[in-house]
This record gives C-alpha cells, structure tokens and sequence, in this order.
C-alpha cells in the first residue's frame, strides 16, 4: 500500500471509471464511429457498448473469485507465477504506452488550441507532474478528486451537449440501418471499442474498494456495469449529436468533432466566446485521471511484482517511462496507430480474454481440489 488510507467507496470508483474511460475517448469517437458506419455510427457506438458491459461484467467476476488479491497475485496463484509475473509486465506495458499516447494527443490538441508557442515537452511535464504528485498522495484522494471534478465539469458538458442538438439538422441521420454488411458493423464495433480502452484498470482497483461501503464484489459489478452503460449512453449521444450537426462526410474529416461541435454552439450578446473551453475542462480533467491512474497502477505492478516497497522509485521509473514514449512518435497519425495496434493486442487481452482465461483455470482447479478433497475422503472412510 502507498498510504495510510487507502480505501475508496464504489461511487468513487464509478466517478474514476467515468473519468477515465469517457474523457479519454469520446474526442475523436464520433469521427470513428462516421469512418466505421457513416450515419449509422451510433448503431456501432451501441454495439461497443454493450461489448464494455459485458468485459467490466467479466472482470468483476473475476473479483468476486479473488476478493481483496491483486491481479500479479491471483495469476500467479492460478497460473504459476512466472506467467503472473510475464501477465503483470504486459498490463504494465499497456498501461505505460496507452497512457504516454494520451499525454502526446493531450499536448498536441493544448498547443493547437490554447498554447502554440509552448514546447510540446513543458505541457507534457506539466500534466505528468501533477499525475505524479496525485499517485504520491495514495488512492483516496484520487478518488475524492474525481468526484468532485465529475460534480462540477459533467453537468456543464451536458448542458453544451443539449445546446449544441437544439441546432442540429437530425435529417442527417436518415435513413437509419441501411448498412449493407453486418460483419463490417461487428467490426466497427470493435474499432469504436477503442474509445472504452481503460477499463481493464479495474483489473487493479478491487482491492482499494471500502467493503464497509458496499464495496463486495456483489456490489461491485452491477454498479461497474451501470457505469459502462452510462458512459456508452453519453457516448451515443455525442455521437448522434455530432453527425446531425455536421453529417457523417463532414463528420470524417474533423479531427477532433466534440471540440468542434461545441465550438459551433452560438450565444446571443456572446455570452461566451470560447464554448469549446468548456469541454477542454472536462477532457483535460480526465487526461488528468489518465495520468495519475496510469503513473499509480504501473508502479503498484512494479512493487507486485518486484515484492519491494520502492514506492518513490516506482513512480519516478512509471513517470520517466511515460513522458519518454510520448515525446517518440513523429506525428499524430503515428500515435493514433500505436493506439491502434496497443488496443487489438494488449487491450482487448487485459479486457475480455485474459479475465476469462483466468476465471475458467480457477474454476478448474477448484473442481479438481473438490474432486481430489471428496476421493480422499472416501479412502479415509473406507480404512
């Protein structure tokens, strides 16, 4: 443990998830769900959705397996522990190369929109410090942070979100289901799923959750599932928002749409000039989560699988790591395509298929031990 509270409740989780999850994905998502479907982008969206769902349901009951165990841990106990050790290192490098990809998009978006003459380098370690400075401080007060972030920024983006489709032109959604081939909706689906990249950190948090708060995995995994369907429900909405507003061809050409469609939000007498702002306050509030999600679960890795309370150590190694890889790519489509690449190798691993490998191996052991423990008791009967 990094501090000397560090319990959260399951309302603070589904705050940190929400952070995380949907600040972190929804800025381009309506331009994937276009690229993936045209004007039935939101079908697809539904579908990545439902698939989030179902992985944070696995995962949870994975939890319920394993209460109060890390996830090096329990690996190591069903699966040998050099493949712990080699599963802890590859959620490691996930969590590490997925969270330096966001600190690259987050400064290339602050330096085009906010701070141009900033070197790429200063905005970067300015975030990375305060991840670094929130992961020191232990898992409570992320968790406090988050709910107080989520209390002020989400119902401000929900306000701008209904502002922006009383201007939309909803025609550009007609007609509705006229996808051609149902395969290529599944895979979009998957691709969209992209957006939902993070939630295999709930792979790590069970063991921080205040059990006196309702916090048994019985209790855990219908409020994760709800959250992943509220985060996919808004994450709908962005989407069907923003194609109405500026059409699935349009639509494939922003690069960042939600920006874009707040952007595109008028007030009379300019009652606010930069509409876009304020969802800049949202995302940058949830790249903060990112980071200091990122920078403290890879540094609880390190120390499972290292066994050494190094805790300075870890941190300043995850923290180095990370601002290192996002300085490498060479531009954005480069980092959109490690994103890529990371989310159909190490993430849908950590999301769907390790979680059930790990909870079938357990169950089969468990049957074996029944039927080992049962034939034992026969031979003692029958001496």
């Amino acid at each position: 443990m990094f501090s000397c509270n560090e319990k959260i409740s399951v309302r603070q989780l589904q705050a940190l998830v929400i952070l995380y999850v949907f600040g972190a994905g929804v800025t381009v998502l309506p331009r994937r769900a276009a690229e993936a479907a045209g004007r039935d982008g939101w079908f697809v969206v539904i579908l990545s959705a439902a698939l989030a769902m179902l992985c944070v349901y696995v995962i949870a009951s994975l939890a319920a397996i394993f209460p109060g165990e890390g996830f090096v841990d329990y690996s190591s106990k069903i699966l040998s522990k050099p493949i712990g050790v080699l599963l802890g290192l590859g959620l490691f490098a996930k969590i590490i190369i997925s969270s330096a990809m966001e600190l690259r998009i987050f400064s290339e978006i602050v330096q085009q929109t906010m701070l141009a003459e900033t070197p790429r380098t200063v905005v970067c370690a300015l975030m990375l410090g305060a991840g670094v400075y929130a992961a020191l401080c232990g898992y409570e007060v992320r968790g406090r942070i988050a709910e107080i972030l989520l209390f002020i920024t989400a119902p401000l983006t929900l306000v701008f979100f209904l502002l922006a489709a009383a201007d939309a032109d909803f025609s550009n959604l007609m007609p509705v289901m006229v996808f051609a081939d149902a395969c290529e909706l599944i895979r979009g689906s998957v691709t969209v799923g992209m957006s939902f990249t993070g939630i295999e950190l709930c792979l790590l948090v069970f063991p921080y959750i205040n059990a006196s708060e309702g916090g048994q995995a019985a209790a855990i995994r219908p409020a994760l599932v709800k959250t992943a369907g509220l985060i996919g429900a808004a994450m709908v909405m962005a989407t069907v928002i923003a194609t109405a507003k500026f059409g699935a061809a349009d639509l494939r050409e922003q690069q960042w749409p939600v920006l874009e469609l707040m952007d595109a939000i008028e007030f009379p007498g300019s009652f606010i000039e930069r509409q876009d702002a304020i969802v800049m306050v949202f995302w940058i509030s949830s790249v903060f989560a990112v980071m200091n999600a990122g920078i403290f679960f890879s540094a609880l890795l390190l120390k499972d699988i290292f066994k050494k309370e190094w805790r300075g150590v870890y941190i300043a190694v995850s923290g180095a790591l990370i601002l290192g890889l996002a300085m490498l790519p060479r531009s954005e489509a480069q980092v959109y395509e490690i994103q890529k690449y990371i989310f159909y190798t190490f993430g849908a691993a950590y999301m769907i298929i390790i979680p059930l490998l790990i909870i079938i191996a357990a169950k089969l052991r468990k049957s074996e031990a029944d039927v080992g423990s049962s034939h034992r008791g026969r031979t003692g009967r029958e001496k």
